[in-house]
């Protein structure tokens, strides 16, 4: 018998980038590809920003 997983609930973080509101929705397996983007993002984010 296969058993739904719909109770799980989700964590997430709202932050801002660029002034862009960003929401981050975590899973239990991590997402190498969005974890690079999101760093890339992060730190270009600060450059901008202390330039």
């Amino acid at each position: 018998m296969k058993t739904t997983q719909q109770d799980k609930k989700t964590e997430t973080i709202k932050i801002q980038i660029n002034g862009i509101p960003v929401t981050l929705f975590f899973a239990t397996e991590p997402n190498k590809e969005a974890a690079d983007f999101i760093k890339k993002a992060l730190i270009n984010a600060y450059v901008v920003r202390t330039a």
